[in-house]
């Protein structure tokens, strides 16, 4: 790979550390979906409203931490 590919390359895709904090919350919002998800499966989908919310948190988050 050519210096300038690699230069593009990290501006998109960089290498970040997330503190405990924010790590345990993600942590907490992926099991939060998976059981949303086995009861969205149980329920006919009724719950699959839930998971969006979840997902546009979890990208506001990343906005506070990238901050």
């Amino acid at each position: 790979m050519s210096n300038k590919l690699k230069y593009v390359m990290g501006l998109f895709f960089e290498k970040r550390e997330s503190t405990k904090p924010f790590i345990l919350i993600r942590y907490l919002m992926i099991i939060a979906m998976g059981l949303i998800l086995i009861l969205c499966i149980i329920n006919d989908f009724n719950f699959i409203k839930k998971i969006y919310l979840l997902l546009g948190i979890g990208s506001i988050i990343d906005g506070f931490e990238s901050f």
